[in-house]
């Protein structure tokens, strides 16, 4: 129903040349230190990206979401006394004929 755009799932994101930059202040729970290239940790940065895209996209109202994108995710699993797993969907409809995001309706 609604298209959004990369700015409201993480704000303030900017093209540089050929380099997409998404802000540290974007992503809530991602340091400096986590997210450096080199000695930084990837699991935390793609937690963070992806826990970004599902609250802002939940904190959307339902007419406001996309009919061809959902995101959902369920309580988390209990592994250990301080270990729980976390799961996180996101669906995207298809076009299968160029393997691309499914425009949005009119």
């Amino acid at each position: 129903m609604a298209n959004i755009t990369p700015d409201q799932l993480f704000p303030g994101i900017t093209l540089s040349g050929n380099s997409l930059v998404i802000p540290l202040a974007a992503l809530d729970g991602l340091s400096t230190a986590e997210a450096n290239p080199t000695t930084g940790d990837g699991r935390k940065v793609a937690f963070e990206l992806v826990k970004a895209i599902v609250n802002r996209y939940t904190g959307f109202s339902p007419t406001s979401r996309p009919t061809r994108m959902s995101v959902a995710s369920v309580p988390p699993i209990g592994m250990t006394a301080t270990i729980a797993r976390r799961s996180y969907t996101l669906n995207f409809d298809v076009d299968v004929s160029q393997t691309d995001i499914a425009e949005e309706p009119t």
